[in-house]
């Protein structure tokens, strides 16, 4: 089976949206673990923090998230801050 141009971009715009979509969700759930008051110093088994991870594996906005995050901000869920 082949493929057209045509629908290997659409294919692609598809999957450009998804990967878009999903880093997203996992900046909004970041968010909401802050400020409901996770710890940026917990570690993973490979002794790395959240924030690290994000880093290594590509996803610079999401290690922004955590880095920006202050601890004056817990608790503030849903609000404008």
């Amino acid at each position: 089976m082949s493929f057209s141009t045509v629908q290997l971009l659409r294919v692609r715009h598809v999957l450009l949206t998804e990967i878009d979509s999903w880093v997203f969700v996992q900046e909004d759930c970041a968010r909401t673990l802050l400020f409901r008051g996770a710890d940026r110093s917990n570690k993973n088994r490979a002794n790395q923090t959240a924030q690290e991870l994000a880093v290594n594996n590509g996803n610079i906005q999401l290690a922004d998230v955590i880095a920006s995050f202050s601890a004056d901000d817990v608790g503030k869920y849903g609000q404008n801050i």
